[in-house]
């Protein structure tokens, strides 16, 4: 599915950009908060998992830069592979 309809390729290798560098440099999120009980936590495999988004965006815009082969199938064969993590 793709969540970045109405997006750019430019913005898409923006934000491709960002989240290769937020997984090469180990970010992580964690925030919370008392009131009302919030609670946030980013982690690797989310970071992952967003730019396995932005890829589908941007094979849908340009195939021959961006093949379907980047992609990682969402099962779980998928999630479990040594590539995944």
């Amino acid at each position: 599915m793709n969540y970045f309809i109405g997006r750019t390729q430019e913005q898409l290798e923006e934000a491709l950009q960002a989240a290769q560098e937020e997984l090469e440099n180990g970010k992580q999120l964690l925030s919370s908060s008392v009131g009302e009980s919030a609670f946030t936590f980013q982690s690797e495999n989310s970071i992952k998992k967003r730019i396995q988004q932005i890829y589908v965006a941007l094979n849908a815009l340009d195939s021959d830069t961006y093949p379907a082969s980047l992609i990682i199938p969402t099962t779980r064969a998928a999630i479990d592979s040594p590539d995944y993590r």
